[in-house]
């Protein structure tokens, strides 16, 4: 999972369809879906391209690329928002205790979908949305 993901990102990165030219690295936020993936895949990554960043749990402040949990950007803005890593296999993120409910399934999905949303919607300038794999079934299909 981590090497085809970072593979993705970094792709992107080199084109530099991400870091737009001319931008402060504070202006570009990476959004995953959990803390995991930021600080597993995501800021290991962006260490060995030599991009500073810093993980936005409890603190906003700190020098370079932010990182964060869909969560976390809820009431923030940045000029360039980064949502990394939409597939299915983590967006809708996979709840056993929803098995066998259907009303507590859809009530998850519908949350999901407006995470994402809210997510997307953080983004002043550009908004970019990588996936590997299958993408999530809430982007839309070509």
């Amino acid at each position: 999972m981590g090497d085809q993901n970072q593979r993705v990102l970094r792709a992107k990165i080199a084109r530099r369809e991400l870091l737009v030219v001319g931008r402060p690295p504070e202006h570009v936020c990476i959004v995953a879906r959990t803390n995991k993936l930021l600080k597993d895949d995501y800021q290991p990554m962006l260490n060995s391209l030599g991009i500073p960043s810093t993980l936005l749990d409890q603190k906003r402040e700190g020098a370079g690329v932010r990182l964060a949990t869909m969560h976390r950007v809820k009431g923030l803005e940045f000029p360039v928002m980064i949502l990394a890593g939409i597939n299915a296999k983590y967006m809708p993120l996979k709840l056993d205790s929803h098995d066998g409910d259907p009303i507590a399934a859809a009530d998850h999905e519908t949350r999901e979908r407006s995470l994402l949303f809210v997510a997307a919607t953080r983004a002043r300038d550009l908004l970019v949305v990588t996936h590997w794999g299958t993408p999530s079934p809430f982007l839309p299909r070509k």
